[in-house]
């Protein structure tokens, strides 16, 4: 009678394990296809914007954590839920009531400690800076100097935030104009550009400062949440509609302001909250672009 239970519990045991790693290998999947997918920033952008334009910051906070979560403990890039962290941090920057606000994040931090503990232990990580690290640093300290916070509206029609935003603007399209071709090779080609004499590092960081000063200029004059939907989306728009590089970074520009002036535009209209409110018309702008792109290929 003793070793058929023992056999009985081996059994049910090794079932048991088995029923786990299925469980998690789909998981896993899941989450990477998820991470590598085009509707990941997309689908970031739309929760977020949902509930900001719901005025439930705190909320999406929880939103966005049970997602970190997820990509930390199936995923095994560590970069997966960096951008959701950060932009649930940026939300919870919106709350300036009680500490009693932020209750129902409290439970999501056994389970975040945990999926961190697990991600490490399943994944380890070995740190290193690699070619985009200059870049990562900058936009990292550019978010802490910008600040999480806006300027007030006296504050942004003043002549040193005017001379700023003019300045940054004049220098990026003449740097645009200047150095076309090189920003076009090392974009299209970082070995080849590297080969044909271009110093590839000196224009990454060029690129990678100029990021920074519009993040830091956008977060103050507009908020985290609205520069962020301003660099995205319209990128991401422009590449589905066009294929060249001239013809993507136009578009995109247009499309910038265009979104821009409608989502401040219906924001007025609605009363509704002017970031989010641009973020949901460049969703819906990308959306169409995707449906039109797959149009085009069809026909």
């Amino acid at each position: 009678m003793w070793m058929p239970s023992l056999d009985l519990a081996g059994g049910l045991w090794a079932r048991a394990r088995r029923t786990l790693y299925t469980f998690f290998s789909r998981l896993s999947r899941y989450a990477q296809r998820f991470w590598l997918s085009r509707a990941y920033f997309p689908v970031l952008l739309t929760v977020a914007g949902a509930f900001m334009a719901a005025g439930q910051p705190v909320y999406g906070v929880v939103a966005l954590g049970c997602i970190v979560i997820w990509l930390l403990a199936a995923c095994p890039d560590l970069l997966a839920p960096v951008c959701p962290f950060f932009m649930a941090f940026l939300m919870s920057t919106q709350c300036y009531g009680q500490l009693s606000d932020f209750l129902p994040c409290a439970a999501l931090v056994p389970p975040l400690v945990l999926a961190l503990l697990w991600h490490f232990a399943v994944w380890p990580v070995t740190l290193r800076l690699g070619r985009s690290g200059m870049g990562l640093a900058l936009v990292s300290i550019a978010t802490l100097l910008g600040g999480c916070d806006v300027i007030t509206r006296k504050q942004a029609v003043e002549p040193l935030s005017l001379y700023y935003t003019l300045g940054l603007g004049v220098g990026m399209l003449v740097l645009y104009v200047l150095f076309y071709h090189r920003l076009f090779a090392i974009t299209f080609d970082e070995s080849f550009s590297r080969a044909t004499g271009v110093r590839v590092e000196l224009y990454n960081t060029v690129l990678s400062v100029l990021t920074a000063l519009t993040i830091v200029l956008g977060m103050r004059l507009m908020g985290a949440m609205l520069i962020s939907s301003l660099v995205i989306f319209p990128a991401l728009t422009a590449m589905r509609l066009l294929r060249s590089f001239r013809g993507v970074v136009l578009c995109a520009a247009a499309v910038s302001v265009l979104g821009f002036c409608v989502g401040l535009t219906g924001s007025y209209l609605l009363s509704t909250p002017v970031g989010a409110t641009v973020v949901l018309v460049d969703l819906a702008v990308f959306l169409l672009a995707c449906l039109l792109g797959r149009l085009k290929i069809h026909a």
